[in-house]
């Protein structure tokens, strides 16, 4: 449930690192350092920033999921609600025959 991100390199003099995360409103400052861990379901795009006295570099973006989509579990309550439904209506049908059956005797 936890994702461990890893940026290095081999200049000289040695980098400090940044960690940013893509958002709809530009990139994020996350983390200062080599590693930078957090939960899998705060997922997304994230990169690292290599800088030294020379100058930076800037990683590939990761892309991060958890492989729950927002599609799947819409699905799921819209069948989870459908068999309540269901169920709801076979038991009130089921009521009603049996106090029905009881008035007439």
């Amino acid at each position: 449930s936890w994702v461990e991100l890893n940026c290095s390199s081999r200049g000289k003099p040695p980098a400090s690192f940044t960690w940013f995360r893509n958002s709809k409103h530009g990139a994020i400052n996350v983390s200062v350092g080599q590693v930078y861990s957090f939960s899998v379901t705060e997922g997304g795009e994230f990169y690292c920033v290599a800088t030294n006295d020379l100058g930076q570099q800037r990683s590939s973006v990761i892309l991060v999921s958890f492989g729950v989509s927002g599609v799947g579990v819409c699905i799921t309550v819209k069948i989870l609600g459908l068999v309540m439904l269901c169920s709801a209506v076979i038991i009130f049908e089921c009521w009603f025959r049996f106090f029905k059956k009881m008035t007439k005797l």
